[in-house]
């Protein structure tokens, strides 16, 4: 399962619909992204504000950070 830790402060229920809306977006993606080697997947970081998060990903390897690339087009 991707893990995720949420930076960014949860001021209201739209806040918390924009952040769930945006893990489903990226658990969408990233599913079935495993590390060859360690069969771990990325933890995503999430922060700064609704209007302009900031997403970074966790990896345990360079494996899996190229495995994400491939998944997301970012080669």
């Amino acid at each position: 399962m991707i893990k995720f830790k949420v930076i960014t402060p949860s001021k209201g229920a739209l806040e918390r619909q924009v952040m769930e809306a945006i893990k489903r977006g990226i658990r969408s993606k990233l599913t079935g992204v495993f590390c060859p080697e360690h069969h771990q997947q990325p933890t995503v970081i999430v922060a700064g504000s609704i209007n302009a998060p900031d997403i970074q990903l966790e990896v345990c390897c360079d494996k899996l950070k190229e495995a994400l690339e491939v998944a997301t087009g970012d080669c």
